[in-house]
């Protein structure tokens, strides 16, 4: 008898959680829910039980540079590497901390 893999990517969006977190409350068991939309049942459990919290989680320490500072960073840099001069490390370096030490 040939046993069916229940192995899951473990990849799934936000959008999809929502999604299983809703079907459970209408009745739906975690297992089927699990299935159907290829989360792993542990990291649902662990949503539901609250042991996690239900949001979006943060890679990585805080940024230092606001979001706005940190877009205008970005298009610095691909506006330079458009025109041929690709930023240096140093000269990255530098420039984050000039921006963070004028707005501090």
């Amino acid at each position: 008898m040939k046993r069916k893999s229940h192995l899951l990517v473990g990849i799934f969006t936000d959008e999809n959680l929502q999604k299983v977190i809703e079907a459970m409350y209408n009745g739906i068991t975690i297992r089927k829910s699990c299935r159907r939309y290829n989360i792993p049942r542990a990291t649902l459990q662990d949503r539901i039980k609250a042991r996690i919290a239900n949001k979006p989680r943060q890679m990585g320490p805080d940024s230092y540079l606001s979001a706005e500072n940190e877009k205008k960073v970005v298009n610095w840099i691909i506006n330079l590497a458009k025109c041929g001069f690709p930023v240096k490390k140093r000269e990255l370096i530098s420039t984050i901390q000039k921006i963070v030490l004028d707005h501090k």
